[in-house]
């Protein structure tokens, strides 16, 4: 029952991501694409907002712009990272030169996107690092084994 229950809180817990960008239609746009997958979704518009959101909440995943303002991405993932260890970075840019910066930052960074992002390819990103929340049963009953005498 505990490997039940551990599953199930590893399932919730990768649910919930967190968006930081300062344009509110990308914001729009992404948590409406991840709410309807079932996703959990935080949002911040500055790196401030996004360093209460990770310090207040249990979060696997960011979503967040490279240029954002007061702050560069590769020093808020830094800080975020400094938070919670275990947390995993796409970042999405409309600069092609700050791929390269990108590049060199390998702490947690999962993937780049460059603006405009096409939502099936980055919902197929989100997904192949978490389990995805509507189909939770398909991971849990992997792990299930038959009990005998429980037939």
């Amino acid at each position: 029952m505990r490997c039940v229950k551990a599953i199930l809180e590893h399932i919730l817990m990768m649910s919930h991501i967190l968006l930081v960008d300062d344009d509110q239609d990308i914001i729009c746009s992404f948590r409406s694409i991840l709410e309807d997958e079932g996703y959990v979704v935080h949002a911040a518009n500055d790196a401030d907002e996004a360093v209460k959101i990770i310090r207040d909440n249990e979060i696997h995943l960011a979503i967040m712009d490279y240029v954002l303002p007061r702050a560069r991405g590769d020093k808020l993932a830094e800080t975020l990272m400094t938070i919670n260890q275990k947390l995993k970075i796409i970042f999405v840019s409309g600069y092609l030169e700050v791929l390269d910066a990108i590049n060199r930052f390998d702490c947690g960074v999962c993937g780049v996107f460059l603006k405009p992002v096409n939502p099936e390819i980055l919902l197929a990103q989100v997904r192949s690092l978490e389990v995805d929340p509507l189909h939770a049963e398909q991971f849990l009953y992997s792990y299930m084994v038959p009990v005998k005498g429980l037939n």
